[in-house]
């Protein structure tokens, strides 16, 4: 009875090719919640010294026209200020925060999923588990079309997790 019971665990468990198919998913994930939650940062830090920038430079234009200040300088601050607010309207930070954050955790928790399926691939639904994790992993990816690609940002990533879970410990 043992016997026929490893039998059935050994038709349930995943192919080599499924098992890769879920470690570079797994890696894959991981990969990309670090590379969104550090573009979030990125964009957060932006938009912070964005404000900051338009605040003290609204303070400056709306100074310089009480005191004498030429005209010429009234102008200039008044369009430095104008123009920052342009920026941040064109460059929407805001929304770029918000994506980020969302697609930070959508792969951390996709990242989960292919931890916990790694962990018991002799599971009965595994096969089907493993299909529905591949199509988050597309899903995910068309959400984040519309955001830059920033391919250094991304292979330190992949650099760090790759370090992280493929390290060979030393030997003495």
């Amino acid at each position: 009875m043992e016997e026929r019971g490893n039998i059935i665990r050994l038709q349930n468990m995943l192919s080599q090719f499924q098992q890769t198919q879920l470690w570079e998913q797994w890696l894959g994930s991981e990969m990309r919640a670090a590379y969104f939650a550090d573009l979030c940062s990125h964009f957060q830090r932006q938009h912070t010294r964005l404000t900051w920038a338009t605040l003290l430079f609204s303070s400056g234009a709306a100074f310089s026209f009480l005191t004498n200040l030429p005209n010429w300088g009234k102008t200039l601050m008044a369009l430095v200020v104008a123009g920052l607010s342009l920026y941040s309207v064109v460059h929407q930070n805001l929304r770029k925060i918000s994506e980020c954050s969302d697609l930070s955790f959508r792969w951390s928790l996709l990242g989960i999923q292919c931890q916990e399926l790694w962990n018991n691939i002799y599971v009965e639904d595994a096969e089907q588990r493993l299909t529905v994790l591949l199509q988050k992993g597309i899903e995910n990816s068309r959400s984040a079309h519309t955001l830059p690609n920033d391919e250094k940002r991304m292979l330190k990533w992949e650099e760090h997790v790759l370090r992280h879970r493929c390290s060979v410990p030393a030997t003495a």
